[in-house]
């Protein structure tokens, strides 16, 4: 008589655990009696993705996913997708149905126990035996042949380099992966594949841990109740943006580079939905438009520095500007606001505006300003008022002599372009390059200083590593000891944070992909600190606002005498470049001379 479907399944269990040596009374406790009903009869798949879908509908087990997420995997090319491994089984599958339907070659690396308990996957798999039987040696060359000969066709293979379930970590403090394996490291090296790391949330029963606390083969062996137990769950995954192979082979080791991966992908699990961003008060309304034909009249009546596409760009004093000033002042708040930043006042105007130039762009087609600067000339402003003339003296501490170091410079600040002119990359442009040829024109005036804000809508482990890298990279120590933060920002992290400094975070591009991985919109960091760090600028300090809504303010200098001349030509126009760096070569030459 053929065996009933039930004992065929359990049959194919029972021999799964002949692997671990388990006597047979316990597998009659360790295979769960209600399994059978969630294993799917053989005419109800084509292949082993559809398997895996029919486990998970009669689990009634949910996943869910964004859409941008999964447009981040590749859809062709050799690919490794790394995942931390909470469950044991279940993710396996949800991987292989998800991903099999952005592409066609998808496989995973699994034992050859799950491999035996679930014979109708084997398409799906390439097996490796993590139990040290007899015959492992064998098995696993195999196995790595198999990998490298499908990676080397292009597929896409998933692997969850922890080798075994997660569970209780000392060191961390939490229930996660034991240290990853260094054979991922080889997989990639020997592949060039890029690699997307996933992260799965969620963790299994008590009654796992503590079997597990037992003996390690036991918790291996509780993976079958850990599937049926998560009947009517629903499983999240977060998926990061794909690491190119040429990124991953600079890290020096396998150690290294095994490291860096689980750390990437346990970062994915500090990714927040967006809050909504709460003013220190509440916001009064914002202040109605100025007078148009008012604004216009003043803005005919200054010279134009340079224009694009109808977007024109100015400088003038307050005195020259009060309606434009005023409008300059209210577009600050309205766009700082949807930066979850700003001041809750109608307008953003204070006491510097008086004393400062601005620099504002004007679409002479709509007839509206567009974003603006706010400069402040420390030769002009400390003979008069001293460092309480300056802007940043609210936010940073001073000592006098940080100004007899740095010499004559120019304070900016207040930056903003009008949310509608945020699509496009030429107002920004427009504005620095107004900023050059002001400098250009004022060849004395070498170094730019001012603060660059971290709004309080990025996640907190986003400013954390961005303050943590810039600290370590771009900080110029020497000056930096002239100046402290009225607020000091928190930095202090444990375990795996400490090391993101010396594995991940070596140059900016790879700081905006990991903050870009954390952030529930997808942004790197700011732009406008990006644009500082391409001229050259170093940190000095940081300083948190409660007044302006929380935001991480960092203290930036640039030294304009050190920035690339490509870069000087770009906003200076080839001229004022010429003449900036002939002015600065002529007084290095006197200087010379009379030392």
């Amino acid at each position: 008589m053929s065996p009933t479907p039930r004992s065929s399944h359990a049959a194919d269990f029972e021999g799964a655990l002949d692997q671990l040596s388990i006597a047979r009374p316990f597998k009659r406790f360790i295979i769960p009696q209600s399994l059978e009903r969630f294993y799917p009869e053989p005419e109800t798949y084509r292949c082993p993705s559809e398997f895996a879908a029919s486990v998970r509908h009669k689990l009634n087990v949910d996943y869910q996913v964004s859409a941008t997420d999964l447009a981040r995997v590749p859809k062709t090319g050799p690919v490794i997708v790394v995942c931390n491994h909470p469950f044991g089984v279940l993710e396996g599958l949800i991987l292989i149905e998800m991903l099999s339907r952005v592409r066609a070659d998808v496989k995973a690396i699994a034992n050859s126990l799950l491999a035996t308990g679930f014979p109708t996957m084997r398409d799906s798999l390439i097996l490796v035996d993590p139990f040290g039987n007899s015959n492992a040696a064998t098995a696993n060359r195999k196995g790595v042949r198999e990998v490298f000969s499908f990676l080397a066709s292009g597929g896409l293979l998933i692997v969850f380099p922890a080798g075994e379930v997660s569970h209780l970590q000392i060191r961390e403090r939490r229930i996660a992966d034991p240290n990853w394996n260094q054979n991922i490291a080889r997989f990639i090296r020997h592949s060039e594949a890029s690699v997307v790391p996933i992260f799965i949330q969620g963790f299994n029963s008590v009654a796992f841990h503590v079997m597990g606390m037992v003996h390690s083969q036991l918790r291996t062996a509780r993976l079958l109740h850990e599937l049926v137990n998560k009947e009517r769950k629903t499983i999240q995954l977060r998926i990061a943006n794909p690491i190119p192979f040429a990124t991953l082979q600079t890290l020096g080791t396998d150690a290294e580079m095994t490291r860096y991966l689980r750390y990437r992908t346990y970062l994915l699990e500090k990714r927040r939905v967006p809050r909504l961003t709460r003013m220190p008060h509440r916001p009064k309304p914002i202040a109605a438009p100025g007078p148009r034909a008012a604004i216009e009249t003043e803005i005919a009546g200054l010279k134009c520095l340079s224009e694009n596409g109808g977007l024109e760009v100015y400088i003038a004093r307050a005195s020259e500007i009060p309606n434009a000033l005023r409008e300059i002042g209210r577009l600050r708040e309205v766009t700082f606001r949807q930066a979850g930043e700003g001041t809750g006042q109608p307008i953003d105007l204070d006491r510097f505006d008086n004393h400062y130039h601005h620099l504002f762009l004007w679409d002479s087609t709509q007839k509206r300003i567009a974003g603006a600067y706010r400069l402040g000339v420390t030769t002009e402003l400390l003979p008069r008022f001293g460092l309480d003339g300056l802007y940043t003296h609210s936010l940073f501490q001073f000592d006098r002599r940080i100004f007899d170091r740095v010499g004559p410079a120019i304070e900016m600040g207040r930056s903003f372009v009008v949310p509608d002119y945020q699509k496009q990359y030429a107002p920004l442009l427009l504005l620095w390059k107004g900023i050059g040829l002001f400098v250009a024109a004022n060849p004395s005036r070498p170094v730019l200083f001012g603060p660059v804000s971290i709004s309080n809508d990025y996640n907190p482990v986003s400013r954390r590593l961005i303050v943590r890298y810039l600290e370590a990279q771009e900080s110029v120590r020497d000056l930096g000891a002239f100046v402290k933060p009225r607020r000091r920002f928190p930095t202090v992290a444990r375990g795996a944070d400490n090391e993101a400094i010396s594995l991940m975070l070596r140059n900016t591009d790879e700081l905006s992909a990991v903050t870009a991985d954390i952030e529930p919109d997808g942004k790197g960091i700011p732009i406008l600190l990006k644009q500082y760090l391409k001229l050259g600028g170093k940190l000095l300090a940081f300083n948190l606002d409660p007044v302006f809504s929380n935001a991480l303010d960092g203290l930036i200098l640039v030294d304009l005498r050190h920035t690339a001349p490509a870069i000087l030509n770009r906003y200076m126009g080839p001229a004022g470049a010429r003449n900036f760096l002939s002015y600065h070569q002529r007084a290095k030459s006197v200087a010379a001379k009379t030392a």
